[in-house]
This record gives structure tokens, sequence and C-alpha cells, in this order.
């Protein structure tokens, strides 16, 4: 039991690592609630340590990527015939298969502020909480990160659906 525990601690923090490397900042998180803190970065090597040694302590933590810190937009997708109602490709991006969809993960140089429900479409993006990485039936797909600004036409038709649905007109990118 004690090298099964240890070799899931051994995971996460090469992930962790992995993914700073990328400029992505991780946490650890109780579900999907992150600990007391998880939300202030005020160095990011004593965040990613504070990370290391919670990891270390105890391997019963999810992962979670800190979107606003780390400047990503999150793609979360828990409908996905829903989904492809509205967009048909893939996202060759990082990515984790979540146990009801996906999460894919976008560099976020269009200035994206808020989160946006489209609940009718099976889709949600994010950018200012944790996005779960690593826990009970969540698998990460570790690749290139590609920028939100390529996929300019997607992110527009989200905010479009959005202020349809919600009466709101916010502007594009």
């Amino acid at each position: 039991m004690e090298s099964i525990t240890q070799s899931l601690k051994d995971e996460k923090i090469k992930i962790v690592k992995d993914l700073f490397e990328l400029g992505i900042l991780t946490t650890v998180a109780n579900g999907k609630q992150g600990l007391e803190g998880w939300n202030v970065v005020d160095n990011k090597e004593e965040y990613i340590a504070r990370t290391i040694a919670l990891l270390k302590e105890s391997s019963k933590y999810n992962l979670a990527i800190n979107l606003q810190a780390s400047n990503l937009i999150a793609l979360d997708i828990d409908d996905e015939e829903k989904f492809k109602q509205l967009y048909k490709s893939s996202f060759d991006t990082l990515a984790c298969k979540t146990p009801r969809g996906f999460h894919f993960y976008f560099i976020n140089d269009i200035g994206l502020n808020s989160n946006i429900s489209l609940q009718k479409f099976g889709v949600e993006v994010h950018t200012n909480h944790l996005s779960n990485i690593f826990g009970e039936g969540y698998e990460l797909y570790i690749r290139e990160l590609k920028k939100a600004s390529e996929f300019t036409t997607f992110f527009n038709t989200i905010l479009e659906l959005h202020d349809t649905l919600h009466s709101k007109k916010q502007e594009k990118f």
C-alpha cells in the first residue's frame, strides 16, 4: 500500500513540475475545492513549492490548475453530443478527460475575464477558478498549449450565444 501511495504522490509531483515548465500553476484540491490560500499567488516558485509539499504530505488531494494565475481559459465540456451541435472539430491543446467529459485549456490571449455557462450546449468556459486535472476518473493529456486567439471564431460564437441566451452584450475578440 505504501509503494502505491508513494507512486501516486510521485506522479502528481511530476505533473506539477511538467506543467510549471509550461507556465502553468497547479495546486491541490479537496474534491473541487481548493485549500485555503489557493488563489493567492505572490511568488510562483513558492506557490509550486507549497503545492509539492502538500502532495508529499498526503496522496488524498486532487490536482487542479489555477486558471487565473496561469492565464488560461478552460473549456469544460460535460455533454459531448450537445457540444457537437456547436462545434464539430476537436482541439489539439492541453486536455483532460474528466468523469463527465473533457477540459480543454487555452492561453488566454484574448482578454476573457468572466466565466460563461451554456448548459444548453453542454459547455462552460472558465477563467478564474480551479480546474481539476488529476483525481478519480481524470486523465491528463499534456500537449502544446494553443492560444485562444487561434480559435477566435469559436470564442466569439460562445459569446454571441451567451449574449443571446442571457440578453447581454459583450465585446467580441
